[in-house]
């Protein structure tokens, strides 16, 4: 059945980017973020870099947030 006629969700992955591990799994699993339809709407008014990939039939479809578009650039450690 698809996600909508089982009261599932359609997010596969979220991605938070935040130099501290622990405020980004927070946000991530902790939080409307990872559970609601609205999780772009609250990355965005709390500025929250975030990737959200949501599938769509046989698609995977990528959104980011406006924070996350807004960085000149991402070091990894």
């Amino acid at each position: 059945m698809p996600a909508q006629e089982t009261g599932s969700h359609d997010l596969v992955s979220i991605t938070i980017i935040h130099e501290d591990p622990t405020i980004a799994d927070a946000w991530g699993y902790g939080t409307p973020l990872s559970r609601s339809k609205r999780g772009m709407k609250v990355a965005n008014a709390k500025k929250i870099p975030a990737l959200f990939i949501q599938q769509q039939n046989n698609e995977l479809i990528e959104s980011r947030s406006d924070a996350l578009n807004a960085l000149d650039s991402l070091t990894i450690h």
